[in-house]
């Protein structure tokens, strides 16, 4: 890790038809700690489906109804880059999770 410890953090944003570009008053989906080694937590989740890619695309995890934060236990995750794929209320973002 090189010393450093990052974040991912997301700012959601909407386009609405007849009034342009604004952002929402929910708050921000953020995943910490990353890298990780044995867990990590997602926070910023409303009735969210979490969904957890490998970089094959291959799918390892997959939750549904997630609301406030969820902890989720990597331990058993290879050494690898993955793709966290968080959707909610017609939004998705995508975040790379490193597991270390």
């Amino acid at each position: 890790s090189f010393g450093c410890e990052a974040f991912s953090e997301t700012l959601e944003v909407t386009i609405d038809d007849c009034t342009g570009i604004g952002e929402d008053n929910v708050p921000a989906t953020r995943i910490y700690p990353n890298p990780a080694t044995n867990e990590v937590h997602i926070t910023g989740l409303s009735d969210a489906t979490v969904r957890i890619y490998n970089l094959f695309g291959k799918e390892v995890l997959s939750l549904t109804r997630i609301n406030g934060e969820k902890i989720i236990n990597i331990t058993t995750f290879d050494k690898d880059l993955y793709l966290v794929k968080v959707e909610q209320a017609e939004k998705m973002s995508v975040f790379q999770l490193l597991k270390q």
